[in-house]
């Protein structure tokens, strides 16, 4: 980046010398000059998060993010929360979209729902940000379906169980006090409760 910042430097320079000592005086054409460079340099810094997923086609966001987004409107949609259900029309009905897996009704709606033709495209479905953690996003959301486990300790104990080369994060790499331990839980919880507060108006995370 650094070296073609120099050779826009370098252009500007070139120009004021072609075009004359009079051009430092006129303000327009510098403004004119940096303007395209601006541009030139903004197209080159353009950049896309979107992924290629298969058959030619690209999904803006990682698949685990859209497993974890179905997970929360299943958890939102057991517990009798007011969902907008306007807004995931195309999903189908809490039937279709629950009564199989996840895996199962992703094969089947992702092209339709999901999948843009190039890495520019527009998704129909999109987050609230691009820089999503599905690390601390599904540590929330096991946190969250283990709720019935009022102990952190207990928590943490069994998902590390469950997952013991995934669930690192949650112990707040050596978190060892009770008051510690609690406290990690409470702020995964209170992620999780915004979560399915957002699912249930059509955002996600």
């Amino acid at each position: 980046m650094i070296k073609k910042f120099s050779f826009y430097i370098f252009l500007f320079s070139s120009l004021s010398v072609v075009y004359g000592f009079r051009l430092i005086k006129d303000s327009s054409f510098y403004r004119g000059v940096f303007c395209v460079i601006t541009f030139f340099m903004a197209k080159k810094k353009k950049t896309s998060n979107f992924i290629r997923y298969k058959e030619g086609l690209w999904i803006p966001y990682r698949y685990v993010l859209y497993n974890y987004w179905w997970q929360f409107l299943k958890s939102a949609h057991q517990e009798g929360r007011k969902i907008d259900w306007k807004y995931y029309k195309e999903w189908g009905t809490p039937e279709e979209i629950f009564s199989t897996t996840f895996r199962t009704w992703w094969v089947k709606n992702w092209e339709r729902l999901f999948a843009v033709k190039s890495r520019y495209g527009v998704d129909k479905f999109p987050m609230t940000t691009k820089q999503a953690k599905p690390d601390a996003i599904k540590v929330a959301l096991e946190v969250y379906k283990n709720k019935d486990l009022k102990d952190g300790w207990d928590i943490i104990i069994h998902l590390q169980k469950k997952y013991p080369t995934n669930m690192m994060s949650i112990s707040g790499q050596g978190a060892t006090e009770t008051k510690e331990v609690n406290r990690t839980i409470k702020r995964y919880r209170n992620q999780a409760e915004t979560i399915l507060k957002y699912v249930c108006e059509g955002k996600f995370p």
